[in-house]
């Protein structure tokens, strides 16, 4: 019979295929706070006692609730309030306080809605002309959202949760469409001139075990999309499909992993070498004059205080 490798237990098991390791839900939690912890520290820009912002994706995968619990355990020790954004139109909106169980208590709800209107916002991305276009707007959402209702409720730290197999792929949309404002949605953390620092503590952690710790802890968000997010799955999926074999390459090894942030943050500085400002919603370069980068404005149209987006 199966054990885990690090503590014996028999129950709960999920074979890493990164590690090669067996491993039980209680270990692979405490290897995923550990990685996060990791990441909260290489960032810097969260202080003891600091409330943070969780930005809900547009489009949340089943993994999402569980990282809200991960991220509230690697947090709780020092105190740092944990609020989370959620559409509260959604259909699924009603099932994180299920999912979350007593930890519901402890995390703070903001609803999105009175400040941006989402769905609104998806239509817009949906409307752009190509896939790739439409893919990257969509992952720009959370973004967006995020920082306007952190300034709305005066909160300076988000979180925007984007997997380690995320990175590659809109690295690589970005380097395509040439584009600075997807590029950044891959960094570990970024300030906006508005002063809000956008951080990314699940940068070094992938999907499979976000996903594995879902499925053995019960927060697995698995329910059907409607309308415009059901039209938003679908080019996740196509596009995300087209680009699925880029992990395999890049995070083969920690060599070829490093290499590939490196190249991302080469690449990232080269596109935007000669702009001395920065958006007040993503934190991306941009020229002298300007308030937002030209996709947080396209987005911006969604934000319920038009006249004073910030």
């Amino acid at each position: 019979m199966s054990s885990c490798h690090r503590c014996g237990g028999v129950r709960n098991l999920y074979y890493r295929r990164s590690s090669g390791e067996v491993l039980c839900r209680r270990c692979l939690e405490r290897l995923l706070i550990r990685a996060i912890r990791r990441s909260l520290g290489r960032i810097g820009r969260v202080r003891y006692g600091d409330p943070i912002l969780v930005a809900e994706p547009a489009i949340p995968g089943i993994w999402f609730a569980s990282s809200v619990v991960l991220l509230y355990k690697s947090v709780r020790d020092h105190r740092n309030r944990l609020l989370v954004s959620i559409d509260s139109r959604s259909s699924y909106s009603k099932y994180y306080s299920r999912l979350w169980g007593d930890l519901a208590s402890e995390l703070e709800v903001v609803y999105t809605d009175r400040y941006v209107d989402i769905d609104a916002m998806i239509s817009r991305c949906l409307s752009q002309d190509s896939q790739l276009d439409r893919y990257v707007c969509l992952k720009k959402i959370d973004t967006v959202a995020g920082v306007y209702v952190s300034t709305k409720i005066n909160i300076d730290k988000v979180a925007v949760l984007r997997s380690r197999d995320q990175v590659p792929a809109i690295a690589v949309l970005g380097v395509l469409l040439r584009d600075p404002s997807t590029l950044i949605e891959t960094h570990l953390y970024r300030d906006t001139s508005a002063g809000v620092h956008i951080i990314n503590p699940i940068h070094d952690v992938s999907q499979e075990d976000l996903a594995a710790y879902s499925y053995l802890s019960g927060l697995t968000l698995d329910i059907g999309f409607e309308g415009s997010r059901a039209r938003a799955l679908e080019v996740f999926r196509a596009v995300s499909d087209a680009l699925s074999g880029l992990n395999e390459i890049i995070y083969r090894s920690r060599e070829t992993a490093f290499s590939a942030d490196r190249a991302i943050d080469f690449i990232d500085s080269r596109l935007s070498s000669s702009a001395k400002n920065r958006c007040e919603l993503c934190g991306v370069k941009i020229d002298v004059g300007r308030d937002l980068c030209e996709r947080c404005l396209f987005l911006a149209g969604s934000l319920k205080d038009l006249s004073n987006p910030l």
